[in-house]
């Protein structure tokens, strides 16, 4: 839960201040390093569901422990970065120092009990009643009316950017749920995938949310295994042949059936026990399912595997605008694009992909990689280059311990590095310079400085 007994301190006492690199000590993982964020927030401390219950069950503890395995629940960003706000230095409890505001609706939990059918419920209200009572104590303060689009929310459910989930939620509640959309709307928002139904060019900036990973509880130096990936392979389900290809190439790898890749180790593909198997395996497979993304590539990262992604689209999903994963990750594609019907349809997709990560520029962008199936043969034998690569896995591997807290929901690192994105573009004048965070940070691409009047 939520320690509601902090210290209340003013912006001056908290405000960072900035190091260049050369001024700025070694840091580690387990020491507190530099934030982001430079202007000062308000949080609504009091519209945040703190001890809200869902099927009886705290919010909080659901987030925590979510299912048969114990995992957190990974749809509980809304959470974590509830939790955060209340924590972070740069946090004001004066509206009128604020530049920004963030609203600590749980609407993750909300979808999820809608979809689920179960009640939400917190301080005597419950489901719409809860979230129209929010929504009418948020309209009526002054800041709102005043500086909307300086509010910050967030709606990650992966339910929440359907069109269709949207309308059975109107035709539900009918003006209640209009006047929720006539406030979402005004608000910046952190979105499933950075899909936002409602966009406003201009005035409302979205981002698409990281999935709450679940760590092994140690990650060791020690791999004895290669490539780990537990997911679901769902038999039932076509778009899971990927999911099904692979774990049968690299059986085959395994079995030294192919001439690409023998004595491949593999500790689960498929079914099993996640734990201990992504911290003793070197690469973990990002592969899609239902979506392009998974929490299965932050469960690898915070085990300290190096992941392997295998779908472009998978990049600006999993925060390719910022996170330059060419530092932290290798790349085999295995899914084919059956909707790219024509040569010009694909390369301008492969261009608006290059041009959501600008750093994408080693990674294959070729048409054959988007429109060709992938073979069991070239599949391993990227595998096996990427195996032979053991100054690149040993690179990659450092940089996954050193850029953990970034995709740790428990440290302020997520909630911080979001609302700077906020920051960036709303205060754009405030900017860091790269020199500031890239000694912490190295695989950190953010908005650039106006104006460089560094010498």
């Amino acid at each position: 839960s939520i320690d509601s007994d902090k210290k209340s301190l003013t912006h001056e006492q908290t405000q960072p201040k900035p190091k260049v690199c050369s001024e700025a000590e070694d840091t580690s993982p387990s020491t507190s390093s530099e934030l982001l964020l430079s202007v000062p927030f308000y949080v609504y401390e009091e519209l945040a569901w703190i001890n809200a219950t869902i099927q009886d069950k705290l919010v909080g503890d659901m987030a925590k422990a979510h299912g048969g395995h114990g995992n957190r629940f990974k749809h509980g960003d809304d959470y974590w970065l509830l939790e955060a706000s209340l924590k972070h230095p740069m946090r004001t409890r004066n509206k009128s120092e604020a530049k920004l505001f963030f609203v600590p609706w749980l609407l993750n939990f909300f979808d999820f009990r809608s979809y689920q059918d179960v009640k939400l419920c917190w301080n005597g209200k419950c489901n719409m009643d809860l979230l129209l009572d929010a929504v009418t104590s948020l309209q009526e303060t002054e800041t709102f009316q005043l500086y909307p689009d300086r509010h910050i929310v967030v709606r990650s459910f992966y339910a929440a950017h359907w069109e269709s989930w949207n309308q059975q939620l109107e035709r539900r509640h009918k003006d209640a749920y209009q006047q929720f959309l006539g406030v979402f709307q005004q608000m910046q928002v952190i979105t499933f995938e950075g899909k936002d139904l409602y966009p406003n060019p201009g005035r409302r900036f979205n981002f698409p949310s990281y999935y709450v990973g679940t760590p092994c509880s140690k990650h060791s130096d020690e791999k004895p295994f290669d490539v780990a990936m537990v997911a679901s392979l769902s038999p039932q389900k076509p778009k899971f042949q990927h999911r099904r290809n692979l774990c049968q190439w690299l059986q085959n790898g395994k079995n030294g059936e192919s001439k690409s890749i023998s004595d491949l180790k593999i500790s689960v593909c498929g079914y099993g026990d996640q734990c201990p198997a992504l911290a003793k395996s070197k690469f973990g497979f990002h592969v899609a399912g239902d979506t392009f993304t998974s929490q299965r590539l932050m469960d690898t990262v915070l085990s300290g595997g190096v992941p392997i992604f295998t779908h472009l689209q998978q990049y600006p999903m999993a925060g390719g605008e910022w996170i330059d994963w060419n530092q932290l990750s290798y790349y085999i594609p295995i899914h084919n694009d059956t909707n790219l019907k024509s040569a010009p349809e694909r390369e301008g997709k492969v261009k608006r992909l290059k041009g959501a990560n600008q750093n994408l520029t080693t990674q294959p962008t070729s048409r054959y990689s988007m429109q060709h199936p992938a073979s069991e043969s070239s599949v391993l034998e990227r595998m096996g280059a990427i195996l032979h690569d053991k100054k690149g896995y040993e690179e990659r591997y450092r940089k996954i311990l050193q850029h953990m807290p970034l995709f740790e929901y428990t440290t302020l690192h997520p909630f911080d590095t979001y609302m700077y994105l906020f920051q960036a573009e709303l205060y754009p004048e405030t900017r860091h310079r790269p020199e500031v965070y890239s000694c912490q940070w190295s695989a950190l691409k953010l908005p650039p400085p106006l104006f460089d009047d560094h010498p």
